[in-house]
């Protein structure tokens, strides 16, 4: 099997993407880099849910400070399943000062080809996305079926099972979760914004910032 997953899943589509978000997501298999930047929000938008995502940040899914201005790293490790099918791992540090919190996810083809993200250290939520490359050249992703599950291994190697274990959430209580890269000529910086929606609800929790396009290696 060649190609990045999203290469994969995009197909013909991955040309649309602006060149620099192309090289961005076609990240070698063995490699692990890393990204700084700012967000200028993050975190947990609804009061009332805070003490949910405080329960929530040891697994490192969601967290419940909310802050602007927030330094934050992104750590993308890209490698191959025993089938050799393309996986990326992503973590996500912020600096809210008074704490650092993790939201860590893997991304990866699920038995019958959709585009898993298994979020979490155990992957406890499972979601389905659909892929997209807007007119300016960015990937959007948005979660289409999310699923609750079991725990399974906390680090990426090895890969988390390829097949879909867990409790389909009904669609009227599932969040969703919409999220679109770009970069930004003017400045010279990748942009990323992440919003989880609640049907009922609204935006439960959002990231929105840019981060320099300067990959650093990783351990």
């Amino acid at each position: 099997m060649t190609g990045s997953l999203y290469e994969r899943v995009l197909g013909a589509r991955y040309a649309g993407l602006h060149p620099r978000v192309q090289a961005y997501f076609a990240q070698s298999a063995g490699t692990a880099v890393r990204y700084d930047g700012v967000f200028d929000v993050a975190g947990c938008t609804v009061p009332a849910l805070r003490p949910v995502f405080a329960a929530l940040a040891g697994e490192q899914m969601f967290f419940p400070e909310y802050g602007e201005r927030v330094p934050f790293s992104i750590v993308n490790r890209a490698y191959r399943d025993d089938d050799g099918a393309p996986c990326l791992a992503a973590e996500r540090i912020l600096d809210f000062g008074h704490r650092t919190r993790r939201f860590t996810d893997l991304c990866r083809l699920g038995a019958d080809g959709l585009l898993l993200d298994l979020v979490g250290a155990h992957h406890l939520l499972r979601t389905g996305l659909t892929l997209s490359v807007t007119a300016a050249g960015s990937m959007r992703l948005a979660s289409t079926t999310a699923w609750v599950g079991p725990p399974s291994p906390a680090s990426s190697t090895p890969p988390a099972p390829r097949a879909l274990p867990g409790l389909r959430v009904p669609r009227v209580l599932a969040a969703g979760a919409y999220t679109e890269q770009g970069f930004d000529d003017a400045t010279g910086r990748f942009t990323i914004q992440t919003r989880v929606v609640q049907p009922m609800l609204g935006t439960l929790f959002v990231y929105a910032g840019s981060f320099d396009p300067t990959p650093h290696r990783a351990p």
